[in-house]
């Protein structure tokens, strides 16, 4: 089992990538400190490395150690189309 360890450290080690803490313990819905269970660029690979690795813990969460970007997902904007039945 590993030790615990704080968030700064975790996201100091391992900048702009998932990570699955096992047994965290967050205030306002941020991370202070956690188990680090695993860890990964991909979040879907990670998803899928931490069906065995929570086996051993009461609770997990995947958290993400770097910044948010804006305008990540294009899908969200909306666009106008024009009309075919106006022309």
């Amino acid at each position: 089992m590993t030790d615990q360890l704080t968030f700064s450290e975790i996201k100091a080690r391992f900048p702009d990538e998932w990570v699955l803490l096992g047994n965290p313990e967050f205030v306002n819905a941020h991370p202070t400190q956690g188990q680090l269970l695993a860890r990964n660029r991909d979040y879907l690979e990670l998803c899928y490395q931490s069906r065995d690795l929570t086996k051993t813990v009461a609770n997990s969460s995947i958290v993400f150690t770097g910044e948010p970007k804006n305008h990540t997902r294009k899908w969200l904007r909306a666009i106008r189309l024009t009309d075919p039945t106006t022309t």
